[in-house]
């Protein structure tokens, strides 16, 4: 496996894992009234807060696994960091994933959905839940968390940018779709890779 020279293995995600965001960012502008420098920065301030939820989620799992990981010989890169450095690399994910949300537009919508991918990043590694080792939950855990729900959470927030009123959501929702299946293809191919690691 190979090991990602971030802290929160940003190598393993934003390849497939943003493109999505943007994309459905760009739909959901594009059927609205506007497109100014306003939009653009709240576009930027949504990258800011995806990535840091992303590798918020990232250094969770690393951190719960770190008793598992050493028992597999898999990398983590938690690991060599003292309890001070692991606390302060969390604390800068979460300032990341949340300070944007001052100045983007929200609303219950918004914030469910922004809540939803929180707990299941949450629940997804850590004890007594820790949704990972529960086959199939796992499985549907990880493409909702990592797909899904961002789809779901770009479409909301930029039908209130752009002032779209409703979002074309059968769009989104037919992305989302994509997305989940996508999302299953890629956690199984994943478990498929880690296979010996996780029988040790």
């Amino acid at each position: 496996m190979r090991v990602d020279p971030t802290l929160v293995r940003s190598g393993q995600w934003w390849d497939h894992k943003i493109p999505p965001v943007i994309a459905a960012a760009a739909i959901v502008l594009g059927a609205g009234p506007r497109v100014g420098v306003g939009v653009l920065v709240d576009l930027v301030l949504f990258l800011v807060a995806t990535v840091g939820v992303a590798a918020f989620g990232h250094v969770v799992n690393d951190l719960a696994d770190i008793r598992t990981d050493a028992i597999a010989g898999a990398p983590n890169q938690m690991a060599p960091l003292s309890p001070a450095a692991r606390t302060g690399v969390l604390g800068v994910t979460i300032l990341a994933g949340a300070l944007p949300w001052i100045w983007l537009p929200h609303d219950a919508t918004v914030l469910t959905l922004l809540g939803v991918e929180v707990v299941l990043l949450t629940a997804y590694s850590v004890r007594p839940v820790r949704l990972k080792d529960r086959a199939a939950l796992g499985v549907l855990a990880d493409a909702l968390y990592a797909y899904v729900v961002p789809i779901l959470l770009t479409g909301a927030t930029f039908g209130r940018v752009n002032d779209v009123g409703t979002p074309p959501w059968q769009v989104v929702a037919s992305v989302a779709a994509w997305m989940l299946l996508m999302g299953l293809r890629g956690i199984l191919w994943h478990q498929i890779a880690d296979l010996a690691h996780d029988r040790r």
